[in-house]
């Protein structure tokens, strides 16, 4: 029922996402890999259900293909850990908000380090609903410490995992993040450090054009990044002419 809530939702809000194989790929790799490390953790482990990184899924979801499509997700995985870990409606109501967190803080990310800051608010985020929730059930504060701790061990460990996975992702998918296009438009990318010694005219006309169009999307609303890194590359053939 969930999977297919989440195919209209696709299909009726997100078109592009839901037409596109490599992206709904992605999302059934990253929601199956979630749900067997959900029943590793669960069935074969001494870890508590509240280690499950959903939030790996979400930030991951939320970077790659946009934050509307990784709240979807985080929904219906928070729910499907939740029953796997014995109908816990605790475990999904902690997997959910650390999810929710987790894109919030990502949205716009163009560094690297934005993802581990992104996972420590996740963590924080965790430990702190952990704590709650096991308060109300009446623990020892000790326990629900305990618990809360591997809270926010979920929210850094997702975000160091994420760090390291993303560049696959980004390369097996064939998608380019706005992580991935700063660092195209870093000028000592070798290929423009090659047009500005072949070709240093059209060098800064790229530059100039650049900013134009960056000035252009950002009023607008559209990918002033993609834009400002499209400029830069456009006229890269002259190199050959040169």
């Amino acid at each position: 029922i969930f999977l297919i809530i989440i195919s209209i939702y696709l299909k009726s809000y997100e078109p592009k996402v839901f037409l596109n194989t490599r992206k709904l790929i992605l999302i059934t790799t990253l929601f199956i890999l979630i749900l067997i490390s959900a029943k590793v953790i669960v069935d074969y482990s001494d870890l508590p259900s509240y280690a499950i990184p959903v939030a790996i899924a979400s930030i991951l979801i939320a970077i790659l293909i946009g934050p509307r499509v990784a709240i979807i997700i985080t929904v219906a995985l928070s729910i499907f850990v939740g029953i796997i870990a014995g109908d816990k409606l605790n475990v999904a109501t902690v997997s959910f908000i650390g999810g929710i967190v987790g894109i919030f803080f990502i949205e716009g990310a163009r560094r690297r380090s934005q993802i581990l800051i992104a996972g420590c608010f996740v963590g924080l985020a965790s430990f702190v609903s952990i704590c709650a929730i096991e308060l109300l059930h009446g623990l020892n504060y000790t326990v629900f410490l305990k618990q809360g701790f591997w809270g926010l061990i979920n929210g850094l460990g997702s975000a160091i995992i994420i760090t390291g996975v993303l560049p696959i992702f980004e390369y097996l998918f064939n998608i380019n993040t706005n992580i991935s296009l700063l660092e195209l438009s870093d000028l000592n990318h070798p290929l423009l450090k090659e047009l500005v010694l072949k070709a240093p005219g059209t060098y800064h006309h790229s530059l100039i054009v650049g900013n134009l169009a960056e000035a252009a999307c950002d009023s607008i609303g559209a990918n002033a990044l993609l834009a400002r890194v499209g400029s830069y590359f456009h006229d890269i053939g002259k190199t050959e002419k040169a």
